[in-house]
């Protein structure tokens, strides 16, 4: 029941994913980017919170398969747990987690389907993008009001740059997309903010 699809040449994650959800027929999608191992019963875990129809996506918990290779891989691990275990988690529990991870992350199909169109055609300053798609793709998931959970339970692992010209070549990629989407996030977040505010305030009355 594997459909593989092959293209010519590299798209690109964003037409990936657009060709898979598209031609899936399943409620829920689960990216897993190409270097990643995943764990047993990781994608089981990952689709759990899915019960409650809230929920928009869910993403995993990341760690370094070669964590052990020299002391660059040992302080992104270190980096990788805070980001999950205190950012994450923190941010789960207001169901509010700002960026699905690339590594591994599940989406509910039907909402995925209705944000295809930006997620696909994104610009900034009149250039298209391609980075940070799993940034961008939360932002609108988050946009729409949707429960974005992490899950730390489910556990995939990923290899990490272990020369400083290659980790420098990746967290510049990153924060490019970083600084972009934290722009489009001030968007909507205040007003996501102010609705919160008010949904607590009458619950504690």
């Amino acid at each position: 029941r594997i459909r593989v699809f092959k293209f010519n040449k590299n798209m690109g994650k964003r037409f990936a994913h657009k060709k898979s959800v598209e031609n899936a027929k399943y409620n829920f999608i689960v990216s897993i980017d190409s270097d990643t191992l995943v764990e047993k019963n990781a994608i089981r875990k990952l689709l759990a919170p899915f019960s409650d129809i809230k929920v928009g996506a869910t993403t995993g918990n990341v760690l370094i398969k070669n964590e052990n290779k020299n002391i660059l891989t040992r302080i992104q691990t270190g980096l990788y747990w805070v980001g999950l275990n205190i950012y994450k988690l923190g941010q789960s529990t207001q169901g509010n987690v700002v960026c699905c991870s690339g590594c591994i992350s599940a989406y509910r199909r039907k909402y995925f389907l209705q944000i295809m169109k930006e997620y696909t055609t994104q610009t900034f300053l009149g250039n298209k993008c391609g980075a940070s798609e799993d940034r961008y793709l939360t932002n609108l998931m988050n946009e729409m009001g949707l429960k974005i959970l992490y899950v730390e339970s489910a556990i995939c692992s990923t290899e990490a740059p272990y020369t400083l010209k290659k980790f420098i070549k990746q967290q510049i990629r990153w924060k490019r997309g970083f600084y972009r989407e934290c722009l489009y996030t001030a968007t909507y977040a205040w007003k996501k903010s102010k609705i919160l505010y008010f949904e607590n305030l009458i619950w504690l009355m």
